[in-house]
């Protein structure tokens, strides 16, 4: 250890137990000792006795960097073993419970004796078979709260309430669900850590610390790595590396900049044909969420604690306010807004907005008054705060006011451009790229115009896929209005000009279900499914956008089918397209099939016999809903049986020998396929169709409670 070092100085603030103390920390995150260590040794220089302010600091570290068992110091090979690890807790706890839950129903061996009343009465089959059901829902719902008590313990949210238990249990139960919310979670912890121990701003890391600059270059290498790992082939035979897709897309920073700068250079064409006036806004943040001061770069004593996301649902809640008064008084304005951090990493905002002449003012006017709503009286707050400027044409236009913080944003600079800040572009804007992905904070978002889904998907139809294009339409045979219109909305996005294209699509700054296109977008099929529909992962109805609805008329857009292979099923894959060998592999489908879990749920016998204590709980809940159809009744009570009695009042079970087990598995299989049961099976269907027949019917009449028995006899 250097002699310089910072925890070498901090040994000599405070006691033998301070050293013990301090040592023990410094050794359970070595990733930012030195970092902590300075903060430490100038908070101890303060002043006389400065180590125990200095102590008191060091004290809350831990709370900020252990999520429950997780250090987010740890690198990324610890973090994809912890996901793991949760996940595996929650597959062992879904097995647990499903096998406890299935003890507590043994269902008896159907002698003769026995099937006779239940093939008469069909009540207890139904039971029998609907209990399975029952226990296997309590099993995840036993399971997916030990999945939300792991969430809780780790600071992360768990999946949402809305879902259904499968999905919910799906997630919890996969670690690549983990993985993805730790590495989030890890990233935002030090990453804010390090803006508070002074590594995040111009004399420093400017915009993001180097520690996150370091992580995301990690993570960039990963994903290369695995896009080039996999091939894309179409039905044509021609592939592509993942790799090669991405550079042809927009995850392109060059061809990301060349359509936004068209947008932006169309949008203010359509303005000046309008005659509608640009201006271009700067929102600022209250001093409170900057962590050092802009000129000196040093601590900012009203900071509170704010992350840059914090920072950007404050802008993003002023804005919705000033939207909503802007909606209730009929004032249009479009444009795009672009997130830019301050060299501290606080966010800002920059508006260029586009409005009617006689409105400009008072836009200008309700802008600047909600920008200092808050500590609008603050020192500097009407100088930094909001800034206010008029596009002028001679300057440039909108172009020359954006050209620069889309290209900072989108990482496409210029050798030589430097920013505000003197740091050279390029390598500024590898940092703010870093800056938005950490924080999750959306860089750029268009307002008031036509969506860029159908523009890209539009621009699909070229030479290659014109005549596939042509025979759609032929065999659907539309309007020729509407194939009139639809051929100048083409020819417009294939031309590149956005301009038209917002004229086509009604103009600017109009609702977009008034709009003439919108994206078509339906379920994904999957002709391997019993239902033929594609899932994902984790039991969700996967959705995919076909094309556009033009005018109400379909078209499709989507004229390429792609199946993703690992390469080293197909060999070697040349750079480009070029004709995929007639292998046989199976491929990895982007929609994957039903989910499937690591856990056996067929390890408990049925057993021990509750023929009585089912009838007894029949009826006794019966008597509860004797109004209710018999379909109704059944939900009913299964609900009262899993809520009220949490299924373990009905039966104890026992312990039963092999040849027991074996004996009874074999006479519940031998029952349930019997032709008495499957007849009763679909009797049963029968009365519940003609209950909802007769209930929907024009001679429904709602029968007195007394006569229920007789309605039933009849039906």
């Amino acid at each position: 250890m250097s002699n310089n070092s910072y925890i070498k100085q901090a040994s000599a603030f405070g006691t033998r137990e301070c050293h013990t103390f301090r040592t023990a920390i410094f050794d359970r995150f070595p990733l930012i000792a030195e970092d902590l260590a300075r903060v430490y040794v100038e908070i101890a220089r303060k002043k006389r006795a400065g180590y125990r302010e200095a102590n008191n600091w060091l004290r809350q570290i831990p709370a900020r960097l252990l999520c429950g068992p997780w250090n987010v110091t740890h690198d990324d090979d610890a973090l994809v073993d912890h996901a793991v690890a949760q996940a595996r807790i929650v597959e062992l706890a879904r097995a647990k419970a499903y096998g406890e839950d299935m003890d507590m129903f043994h269902f008896a061996p159907h002698t003769g004796s026995l099937i006779t009343p239940v093939i008469q009465t069909g009540v207890i089959a139904l039971y029998m078979q609907r209990i399975a059901n029952l226990a296997r829902t309590a099993g995840m719902r036993k399971a997916i709260e030990v999945g939300e008590r792991l969430c809780h313990k780790h600071g992360i949210e768990a999946p949402s309430g809305s879902l259904s238990l499968t999905s919910r249990l799906l997630r919890l139960m996969c670690s690549r669900w983990w993985r993805r919310r730790l590495r989030v979670l890890s990233g935002r912890r030090l990453e804010q850590l390090m803006r508070e121990l002074g590594r995040v701003h111009k004399r420093a890391g400017i915009y993001a610390s180097d520690l996150t600059i370091h992580r995301r270059r990690s993570q960039e290498a990963r994903n290369n790595a695995l896009l080039e790992a996999f091939v894309a082939i179409n039905q044509h035979g021609e592939q592509y590396t993942l790799a090669e897709l991405s550079e042809l897309g927009i995850a392109n920073p060059s061809h990301r900049y060349s359509e936004m700068m068209l947008r932006i250079r169309d949008t203010e064409t359509v303005a000046l044909r309008m005659g509608h006036q640009g201006l271009f806004f700067t929102w600022t943040c209250p001093s409170k969420y900057h962590r050092v001061h802009a000129a000196t770069a040093k601590m900012n004593h009203k900071y509170n604690g704010a992350t840059p996301r914090d920072a950007h649902q404050y802008l993003t809640d002023l804005w919705a306010k000033v939207r909503a008064k802007f909606s209730r008084e009929k004032i249009r304005i479009y444009g795009l807004r672009v997130v830019e951090p301050h060299h501290d990493g606080t966010p800002h905002w920059h508006m260029m907005l586009w409005v009617e002449p006689e409105y400009q003012d008072y836009v200008t006017e309700v802008l600047h008054d909600y920008a200092l709503r808050e500590d609008g009286d603050e020192k500097g707050a009407q100088e930094y705060r909001f800034k206010a400027e008029k596009i002028v044409q001679e300057k440039g236009g909108a172009v020359s006011y954006l050209a620069k913080y889309v290209g900072k944003g989108v990482g496409h600079t210029k050798d030589g451009d430097v920013d505000k800040y003197g740091f050279d572009m390029a390598s500024a804007a590898l940092r703010i790229v870093a800056w938005a992905a950490t924080w999750g904070i959306r860089q750029f978002q268009f307002i008031g115009q036509p969506s860029v889904t159908i523009w890209r998907n539009l621009r699909k139809i070229n030479e290659r896929t014109q005549e596939q294009f042509k025979q759609w339409q032929l065999a659907f045979d539309y309007e020729p209005t509407h194939k009139e219109f639809t051929e100048k909305l083409i020819k417009a996005c294939d031309a590149g000009q956005w301009d038209q294209f917002i004229q086509l699509m009604g103009g600017p700054a109009i609702p977009r279900k008034d709009r003439p296109a919108h994206a078509w977008t339906a379920e994904q099929a999957d002709l391997e499914r019993a239902d033929g529909i594609a899932r994902g992962q984790y039991g969700e109805i996967l959705k995919i956008t076909y094309g556009v609805t033009i005018l109400g008329d379909e078209y499709l857009t989507l004229f390429n089918k792609w199946e993703v292979k690992h390469r080293r099923e197909v060999g070697d894959v040349e750079s480009g397209f070029k004709a995929a060998a007639s292998g046989d592999g199976v491929g990895v489908k982007r929609a994957v099939g039903s989910p499937w879990i690591h856990v056996n749920n067929c390890t408990r016998p049925y057993g021990q016999p509750i023929v009585d204590a089912f009838e007894r709980i029949r009826i006794k809940v019966n008597n509860r809903w004797e109004e209710l159809p018999a379909w109704r009744a059944a939900e009913k009570i299964d609900d009262y049986l899993l809520d009220t009695y949490h299924m373990k009042q009905i039966s104890k079970p026992r312990v039963l020998s092999e040849s027991e087990i074996q004996q009874q598995q074999a006479s519940f299989r031998e029952f349930i396929t019997s032709p008495e049961y499957l007849a009763e099976q679909e009797h049963m269907h029968e009365v519940n169709q003609d209950w909802e027949r007769y209930r929907n019917s024009d001679s429904w009449i709602p029968v007195p409670k007394e006569n229920i028995r007789e309605l039933r006899e009849i039906l």
